[in-house]
């Protein structure tokens, strides 16, 4: 009886330790210093990013790579630390900012009243990593009037940043340096508007 109990607890033991999952790895995109002079305004510049449109298939913790045109990988223990539209949005404001003088960019209007010189919209239709050590953000992205009732510059963009080092950590840097791109197009346009 003592031999079986003890084949018993071996057993348990053997399965829970097959049952110990992998320590999840967790990410965030960053803002990133512009490499150029910031634009400096005549006059300070309020801008209104509307909410940031995704695809579905980003509405994820986990991370997304593109092994080809069809077909995805789900990474389970490479994880966004918060749901990747709002660090999108997020690190993109950053970024403006940082590349804008004197600026302030909201995500949301804490009045109803708040008057802003420009609204931007972004429509992401992708933002992931592929087999070919590549970022890739494709997206649409309009500049319209602070009323948001006029467009004043409109563009389709694919933005494509290699990826340095086959980790998963390059491949997020990757991914915030296609940001940070984003948002020198939007200040050469915003210079033009000017």
């Amino acid at each position: 009886m003592r031999l079986r109990i003890i084949e018993i607890i071996s057993v348990l033991l053997a399965l829970s330790a097959c049952s110990v999952s992998p320590k999840s790895n967790i990410y965030l995109l960053k803002a990133i210093e512009p490499v150029q002079a910031k634009l400096v305004a005549q006059k300070f510049i309020s801008i209104y990013l509307q909410s940031v449109n995704f695809p579905d298939y980003l509405d994820r913790p986990q991370m997304v790579l593109r092994k080809d045109a069809v077909t995805l990988d789900i990474e389970q223990f490479q994880r966004w630390g918060e749901p990747l539209n709002i660090s999108f949005e997020r690190v993109f404001r950053e970024n403006l900012e940082m590349r804008l003088a004197p600026a302030r960019v909201l995500s949301k209007k804490t009045f109803s009243a708040m008057a802003f010189d420009y609204q931007l919209a972004i429509d992401v239709s992708r933002f992931d990593t592929n087999a070919q050590q590549q970022a890739i953000l494709q997206l649409n992205w309009a500049i319209l009037n602070g009323l948001g009732d006029k467009i004043l510059f409109f563009s389709q963009e694919v933005i494509t940043v290699p990826i340095n080092t086959d980790s998963f950590q390059a491949r997020v840097e990757a991914q915030s340096a296609a940001i940070a791109i984003l948002a020198d197009k939007v200040i050469v346009q915003l210079r033009g508007i000017e």
